[in-house]
């Protein structure tokens, strides 16, 4: 399937259930930007991270976890 508004195109085999891609014929990313409301606050700047910088958190991805025990 292809994307209206970026033209991004993506295999169909488990697109066909998602709604942005059903209904609107949208991927993910422009679907959280063109309907905020579609999607949690969470899951869409999760969406958006992937092609914004401003949307990525401050947080580190790799947090190293410590053994029980260890200081």
């Amino acid at each position: 399937m292809r994307c209206k508004k970026c033209d991004v195109s993506r295999r169909s085999s488990g697109t066909k259930k998602i709604i942005c891609w059903r209904d609107y014929m949208l991927c993910p990313i422009c679907m959280s930007e063109d309907y905020p409301d579609f999607y949690d606050p969470r899951v869409r700047m999760n969406w958006l991270s992937r092609r914004y910088e401003w949307a990525k958190s401050d947080r580190p991805k790799n947090r190293r976890v410590r053994v029980h025990g260890e200081l």
